[in-house]
């Protein structure tokens, strides 16, 4: 059963923080190797959980209406985003392969002459 906002995403992300910190903490060993990523990680998950702390109580109007507005299009959005990322994904093979008939047809070049 998926509850949108409230108490069950809050939880949730906080969970998902807690993973990755404690995935970190195991990867690296030592906090000198990952200054960075814990921050990064924080604000990211902040980005994605922004819309669980937007009330009408505590925000302004405008704010919540963009929320809104996003709940309105998100199954519209979704459907872009995700076909967006699988053209590009998919793009993105094509040249890699591009990349490697290149480098390889420059080296026999190299080899032959």
């Amino acid at each position: 059963m998926h509850v949108h906002g409230g108490a069950f995403s809050h939880h949730n992300a906080q969970l998902q923080l807690l993973s990755t910190l404690f995935y970190l903490l195991q990867e690296f060993k030592s906090w000198q190797d990952i200054y960075w990523q814990v921050p990064l990680s924080l604000v990211l998950i902040s980005i994605k959980w922004w819309e669980n702390y937007v009330d009408r109580n505590r925000c302004t109007a405008k704010l919540f209406e963009l929320k809104k507005e996003i709940q309105r299009v998100r199954v519209k959005m979704s459907v872009i985003t995700s076909l967006w990322g699988i053209t590009f994904t998919i793009g993105f093979l094509y040249f890699l392969e591009y990349l490697q008939v290149l480098c390889l047809s420059s080296l026999e070049l190299q080899l032959m002459g």
